[in-house]
């Protein structure tokens, strides 16, 4: 998780000195619609604090009813673990990764019933996706390096960790793609490139650069969009070269947060955001909106777009809880509501 991984980086940082979202595409609509209090809704993922557990809070898509806690209030004997990263989903299943306690949760996605904990193999999870009845989750591993991180394959029949896949670079975000892992290799906009690996074998296949400073990949149109701080990339999944380099122009450098929703592009820059057309991308448009806030390092701490309405959270001073707004493609606010300590992310069910 952000947070999490941030504020350990300065703490040994400076010990040393002394002396680190749409799922919903997975349910098969030719089967019979899932029944559950969560299956009509989106959930948010809450860090939570040092020395303590992390949360859920699920949001009706209407808005009509906000919950907090949700994991707590259906497992009330199970712990959701410390520094909530992130979700992920098969047809049945939500995948509940907390890499301040090394482990994952696994869940019936709509009524939130527990199945089974996950806690053996990892080293500081971040992100995860299943193929095949596997899952794939990204590990930060040491601090101190930036090429021991890998990738921990889960068996889903049996729960227990089959292998690990060395990836000799950051691993943080992934997504599946043909048969494929796509590993983003940048957390907090460190790294330049994106690999291609194959699970069956374990090798890394391919690897394309995309610019320094990544913070953002988005998978839309059989093609992989990356954004850097001064750079948006377009890479053919079929060949895995980059086909088109958008310079960013000096006054927009810093954007972050790359969505892609509708054949329309949205990004962020300072408290604003910003959107285009994926075939006319330009980043010299004007702001569509800014949101209003007093927070100096909690801004777009999660940000995502669904259905052309745009999801913020801002997680404020990281010690109290934060907030979370959904505005229409126009900037008409439509909900503002708190939730749990540092809200990361939103994931669609």
């Amino acid at each position: 998780m952000k947070y999490f991984k941030y504020v350990s980086f300065v703490a040994i940082a400076s010990f040393l000195f002394a002396s680190c979202s749409s799922d919903d595409d997975n349910i098969n609509p030719q089967e019979p619609l899932p029944t559950g209090d969560y299956v009509d809704g989106f959930f948010i993922v809450n860090e939570g604090p040092f020395g303590g557990s992390g949360s859920l809070s699920f949001v009706k898509n209407d808005f009509s009813e906000v919950t907090q806690n949700v994991f707590s209030v259906e497992n009330p004997n199970a712990d959701i673990g410390s520094f909530v990263q992130s979700v992920f989903f098969d047809e049945e299943r939500m995948f509940i990764i907390s890499n301040g306690s090394n482990l994952i949760n696994v869940v019936n996605r709509f009524t939130l019933e527990f199945i089974e904990v996950i806690d053996a193999g990892f080293e500081v999870p971040r992100y995860g996706v299943v193929l095949d009845n596997k899952a794939y989750v990204t590990n930060l591993a040491g601090f101190d390096s930036t090429i021991d991180d890998f990738i921990v394959v889960v068996n889903l029949e049996t729960y227990e960790v089959e292998s690990n896949i060395a990836v000799n670079n950051i691993a943080d975000k992934i997504e599946a793609y043909n048969g494929k892992l796509v590993v983003q290799n940048s957390a907090f906009s460190d790294g330049n490139s994106v690999s291609l690996i194959n699970p069956a074998t374990a090798a890394i296949e391919q690897v394309v650069q995309v610019g320094d400073g990544l913070n953002s990949m988005v998978l839309a149109n059989n093609q992989l969009f990356t954004l850097s701080g001064n750079q948006l990339s377009k890479v053919d999944l079929g060949s895995f070269n980059v086909t088109e380099t958008i310079t960013i122009p000096e006054e927009a450098e810093g954007v972050n947060n790359l969505r892609i929703d509708q054949n329309q592009v949205y990004y962020t820059l300072g408290n604003s955001v910003y959107s285009n057309s994926v075939n006319e991308l330009d980043f010299t448009e004007e702001q569509m909106f800014s949101y209003e806030t007093n927070s100096e390092s909690g801004v777009f701490y999660g940000f995502a777009v669904k259905d052309n309405q745009i999801y913020i959270s801002d997680a404020g001073d990281f010690a109290s809880n934060g907030n979370i707004h959904v505005y229409s493609e126009t900037g008409e606010i439509l909900l503002e509501t708190e939730v749990g300590l540092g809200p990361n992310g939103f994931y669609f069910n």
